[in-house]
């Protein structure tokens, strides 16, 4: 029970965290919806994610990890293209520096910040699950 419950924390967390900075990720605002996709995303990181390691360990190895952004790009597509739940759409980085680093402005096409989107909350979970 312990598990499920982080997970569904650590879904929730991420889903916010990444739309906030990402101004071309949105959720519904309806805390209905925004628990749906919490659900989906947490059954997806609890069940599919390992599975899928499991089963495609070779392919999981070769690409290093991506298999899971893979796995969160096509729910996050197949959820905004069938509901209104989420919906991912270009969108324009302005850039920022900080202490003489700097980052340029960046446009991102709608299967850029698909796979940006996905990169972004497979790091947070995977992070939060590092640290717990």
């Amino acid at each position: 029970m312990k598990k499920p419950t982080r997970m569904l924390l650590f879904a929730a967390l991420a889903l916010y965290l990444t739309a906030l900075w990402n101004k071309g990720f949105v959720y519904s605002p309806n805390w209905l919806s925004f628990l749906e996709l919490t659900v989906l995303l947490a059954l997806m990181s609890y069940l599919i994610i390992p599975l899928s390691k499991i089963v495609l360990f070779p392919v999981h190895l070769l690409t290093f990890g991506l298999l899971s952004v893979g796995g969160y790009m096509l729910l996050f597509y197949f959820v905004g293209k069938y509901t209104d739940i989420i919906a991912v759409d270009s969108w324009v980085f302005s850039g920022f520096s900080l202490g003489g680093m700097a980052i340029q402005k960046v446009s991102f096409s709608q299967m850029g910040n698909l796979f940006v989107s996905a990169l972004s909350i497979s790091a947070i979970i995977n992070t939060l699950e590092k640290i717990t």
